[in-house]
């Protein structure tokens, strides 16, 4: 038991430290009620820079598409899942192997 919790950082600190980070990037309820304020998608992409979703938009022009903001954070979210499946050890990779399957997902939310 002790040995475990002295080499906890060796095996799986970096991927702790990412997870914590990617979760202190979701919105905060001040950004959510700001981004349920705008009056159109030009000012939920202005909402959304100032974000860690910012950057994901810079490079789509007035007028934008709801389907280019579903389009645009399905590939963030992709990329984001593949680069963290790509630095995971071996538990970690099987699991997210698991839920990339629609059948496996089904069973973990049941």
């Amino acid at each position: 038991m002790a040995g475990d919790m002295m080499t906890f950082n060796i095996k799986d600190g970096f991927m702790e430290a990412v997870c914590r980070g990617f979760r202190s990037g979701l919105l905060n309820t001040t950004d959510y009620s700001n981004i349920c304020q705008c009056d159109c998608l030009d000012d939920v992409k202005q909402q959304l820079a100032c974000t860690d979703y910012g950057d994901f938009l810079s490079n789509e022009h007035p007028p934008i598409a709801t389907t280019t903001i579903a389009e645009k954070s399905t590939d963030k979210l992709v990329q984001e899942f593949n680069w963290v499946r790509s630095q995971s050890t071996a538990p970690l990779t099987k699991f997210l192997d698991y839920i990339r399957y629609s059948y496996m997902i089904d069973n973990v939310i049941l």
